[in-house]
C-alpha cells in the first residue's frame, strides 16, 4: 500500500506540473478501479480495499498541489520574461510611446478604399 501511494503522490506531482485540474477526477478514477483490482486479486478485506483508494486519492491530490506549487515560480518567471521581451522590443523599435488603451490603434490594420488609397483602421 505504500509504494502504490508513493506512486500516487508522484503521478499527482507530475499531473500537477504539467496539466490543470480537470485532469485529476479521471486520474483518481482510474487510480481507483486499479486499486479495488489489485486489492481484490490480492484478496485483501473491503475496508483495507476502501481504505488503499482513500489513501490514493488523497495522495493524487497532495502530489497534484505539490506539483502545482513547485511549476508556479517558473510559470511567473516565463510569463515575465515574455513580457519583458514584448516591451523591449517595443522600446527599441520606438514603438513604446504610441501604446494606448485602444485594442485596435497598435495593430495597424489597414484597408484600401475604393480610389486605391490605403486608411489605417
Amino acid at each position: 500500500m505504500a509504494i502504490f501511494a508513493i506512486l500516487n503522490f508522484l503521478l499527482g506531482a507530475v499531473l500537477g506540473h504539467r496539466f490543470k485540474i480537470q485532469v485529476l477526477l479521471p486520474t483518481i478514477v482510474v487510480s481507483a478501479i486499479v486499486a479495488i483490482g489489485i486489492g481484490i486479486a490480492r484478496a485483501d478485506d473491503a475496508w483495507l480495499i476502501g481504505l488503499t483508494v482513500t489513501l490514493a486519492s488523497v495522495c493524487l491530490q497532495i502530489g497534484y498541489l505539490c506539483g502545482t506549487v513547485t511549476s508556479a515560480p517558473a510559470v511567473a518567471s516565463r510569463a515575465e520574461q515574455i513580457r519583458d521581451h514584448k516591451f523591449g522590443v517595443q522600446i527599441a523599435l520606438g514603438h513604446a510611446k504610441s501604446i494606448s488603451t485602444d485594442p485596435y490603434e497598435n495593430v495597424g490594420i489597414r484597408s484600401v478604399v475604393g480610389d486605391g488609397h490605403q486608411v489605417r483602421h
